[in-house]
């Protein structure tokens, strides 16, 4: 009797053992399946995150480029007003009179604001002058030069005093075929500036270009000269120029190219005020 109570006692404590391990196993099984199901939810939503991420910094970055575009765009623009301004500014009011009966009638009259340039017996082809760092670029019309001419200097303010200088750039230039001519190198040379007396305090007048005295002294260059037009080629340039035994020989001629004259401006504290004005010499065919 005691064995058989005994082993009925083992028998319920093995079936409650055996049930309580189940049911640990359920609950770890439950629990794993819990952990999976919370991972995958977790993977989900860190990729979901990510993705909006991306997407976001996708966003702000094309935002940013075409914020950085927009405000290229818009400094090009004030750039080109400024720019249109500063011509606006820079362009000179001008007057001129052409004579049909007689060249040396002819004026040009620039406005240089604080005073303007009369240039008597002479005309330029340009329809606008833009004055840039102090200087005037204007080119003669065919026919015409600065060679003795007359300058007029007629001020704002009377008490403004006056200085003129001028300087040549001359320059040989060779005939290579018709119609085609090329500078010669080592040849071109700009003056020392020399002061233009004046008369009355407004009038100046331009010496002569002394083309003589100056192709005198290319002559003494001659055969250097000579052997630098042989380089060129053209139909102008033959063997038989190889014979030549004058500058005058050769196809080439000496001419003054461009024409600087500065003027000075000094008003009655001392402020000193100057402009270049460059004369391009016209070229004929």
């Amino acid at each position: 009797m005691q064995k058989g109570k005994v082993s009925n006692q083992c028998a319920v404590f093995v079936k409650n053992r055996v049930t309580f391990c189940l049911a640990i196993t359920h609950i770890l099984n439950v629990v794993l399946h819990t952990m999976k199901k919370t991972i995958l939810i977790f993977i989900i939503l860190f990729s979901i995150l990510s993705c909006k991420k991306t997407a976001v910094e996708k966003k702000i970055s094309t935002i940013v480029e075409k914020e950085s575009e927009t405000k290229k765009i818009t400094e090009s623009i004030e750039s080109e007003i400024i720019v249109d301004k500063q011509k606006i500014d820079d362009e000179l009011k001008f007057d001129r009179k052409v004579s049909e009966d007689d060249d040396d009638l002819n004026i040009l009259t620039i406005d240089f604001k604080n005073y303007k340039l009369a240039i008597n017996g002479y005309t330029s082809y340009d329809t606008k002058f833009e004055i840039k760092n102090d200087t005037l670029n204007i080119n003669e019309s065919l026919g015409f030069n600065l060679e003795e001419r007359l300058l007029e200097i007629i001020p704002n303010n009377k008490s403004d005093v006056f200085e003129v200088y001028i300087a040549n750039e001359q320059n040989l230039t060779v005939y290579i075929g018709e119609k085609q001519f090329q500078e010669l190198k080592g040849w071109k040379k700009i003056e020392q500036y020399k002061k233009l007396n004046d008369s009355l305090d407004i009038y100046y007048k331009t010496p002569s270009y002394n083309r003589q005295s100056k192709e005198k002294k290319i002559h003494l260059d001659f055969e250097k000269i000579k052997t630098e037009v042989l380089k060129m080629k053209g139909e102008y340039i033959t063997e038989k120029l190889s014979q030549a035994e004058s500058y005058n020989e050769l196809p080439i001629e000496f001419w003054i190219s461009r024409v600087f004259i500065k003027i000075i401006r000094t008003d009655i504290d001392g402020n000193k005020e100057e402009k270049i004005l460059i004369n391009n010499s016209s070229w004929g065919c």
